[in-house]
């Protein structure tokens, strides 16, 4: 996890949103195509998102839920392909693409180059989950935010920030969707506080999902 340091919250910390939210509260997500080791990344980013919000929410917002994942069959409205390249175009190593209808999320469609080490492959994942969710690229702050729109170049963790999760909260609870989120005065900026403890509450939903999977590259 790379160090973020503590800071009361001002106007450098915002985010921006793509312009739409999910209504239901859990999100099946299918993952396909590359190796299961690749698929693997993508089913921890899935994990990581679910634990650091439990983090954020039961901290700052304790009768809020959120959003879960959790992993889905062909007919999820999340679609994530792992693609066994090293770039998709030009500068492109991943790619969200979404349906909206009148500001709600109907289903989303991700692509992920994932010809490369685990840990990036991981935070490539977890990068264009955040894009599932509702938030765009963190361009406006925070070089080491995991919505950073360069990621890899900064070599940022795969851990959601508070600015991430604090603008998820708002997309769970409004109905409307601004343009921006900036990060309330009483929240710190940092990385979520990640427990094993709570990355093994999840692992009964993602067992056997590596065992069943029998897709490869070549597909």
């Amino acid at each position: 996890m790379i160090y973020l340091p503590v800071a009361h919250a001002d106007a450098s910390y915002v985010i921006p949103l793509e312009g739409g939210r999910w209504v239901s509260n859990v999100i099946p997500v299918h993952v396909s195509g590359g190796t299961v080791w690749q698929q693997n990344q993508a089913l921890q980013a899935m994990k990581l998102w679910n634990q650091a919000q439990l983090w954020f929410n039961d901290k700052y917002f304790p009768n809020s839920s959120g959003y879960t994942f959790e992993p889905g069959d062909a007919s999820a409205p999340v679609q994530v392909t792992m693609l066994n390249s090293s770039i998709i175009i030009e500068g492109v190593l991943g790619w969200t693409d979404y349906r909206l209808e009148n500001g709600i999320i109907k289903s989303a469609k991700v692509g992920i180059a994932a010809a490369y080490p685990e840990q990036v492959v991981l935070v490539l994942s977890a990068h264009e989950l955040g894009h599932v969710l509702g938030l765009g690229d963190d361009v406006l702050c925070c070089k080491k935010d995991l919505m950073n729109a360069s990621p890899i170049v900064h070599n940022v963790s795969a851990i959601p920030t508070t600015l991430d999760l604090y603008a998820l909260h708002v997309l769970a609870t409004v109905s409307t969707v601004p343009r921006f989120v900036w990060l309330a005065n009483q929240i710190p900026y940092q990385s979520a506080v990640m427990s094993p403890s709570l990355i093994n509450d999840f692992d009964s939903c993602y067992d056997g999902i590596s065992a069943r999977s029998e897709r490869t590259a070549s597909d």
